[in-house]
């Protein structure tokens, strides 16, 4: 069955946040869309390893509704859009910047392969015509998504170890100023724990550019 016949069997034919007909659009309404947009940020967290970051917008409830969507039923077209609202924010930190590379923060393996098919960071790169590349590893360990974790302890021992750097990427590391690209920023601690990984290889500088961030 194509997937937008599921989608439509599952919502109807009405947005999944506010309930209004969709028209030629699918889950999520154009307006509710749109309400994303960028806010002014504010250095809000003091990230050990890492030397600054940016954020898009906050993370409020309808943003958090989207990405349950994206990330725990599997539309991958959410995440695209997202990428479309954040391309030029994203384009400009990085001319800012002058990265030597750019990687995002991966999915579970266990989610990419059996239950998503894809991985939302990744998705959401593809509409913003940076280059980047898969630095990042994520090693197979069956742990609770860090999306429903909040403290930050508890976050910290689910990050630790679960990452490494992808064979013949060390040289790519080395020496330079890196740029991750992630979804959500919460506490921190999956940011920490990627800058203190790819200071340990060899980084210079480590920056992180995030969608949403905490109010």
């Amino acid at each position: 069955m194509p997937k937008r016949w599921i989608e439509r069997l599952l919502f109807a034919e009405t947005c999944a946040l506010c309930g209004e007909p969709l028209g030629s659009s699918s889950v999520v309404c154009d307006r509710c869309l749109l309400s994303i947009h960028p806010q002014p940020e504010e250095d809000l967290l003091s990230i050990p390893y890492l030397d600054g970051y940016r954020a898009f917008t906050a993370y409020g409830e309808s943003e958090r509704k989207i990405l349950e969507l994206v990330k725990f039923q599997g539309f991958k077209h959410l995440a695209r859009e997202i990428g479309k609202l954040v391309s030029s924010h994203l384009r400009e930190y990085e001319k800012h910047l002058k990265p030597d590379a750019v990687t995002f923060i991966p999915t579970n393996p266990f989610r990419y392969w059996f239950l998503r098919g894809f991985d939302p960071v990744e998705e959401i790169l593809k509409e913003t015509s940076v280059n980047f590349e898969r630095i990042i590893g994520r090693r197979w360990l069956f742990r609770k998504p860090l999306a429903r974790v909040k403290s930050f302890r508890e976050r910290q021992k689910l990050v630790k170890d679960a990452f490494y750097i992808k064979r013949g990427k060390i040289p790519r590391v080395s020496g330079g100023k890196i740029l991750v690209v992630d979804d959500v920023l919460t506490t921190g601690s999956t940011a920490s724990e990627i800058a203190r990984l790819l200071k340990s290889a060899g980084a210079v500088e480590v920056y992180l550019f995030a969608v949403f961030r905490p109010h």
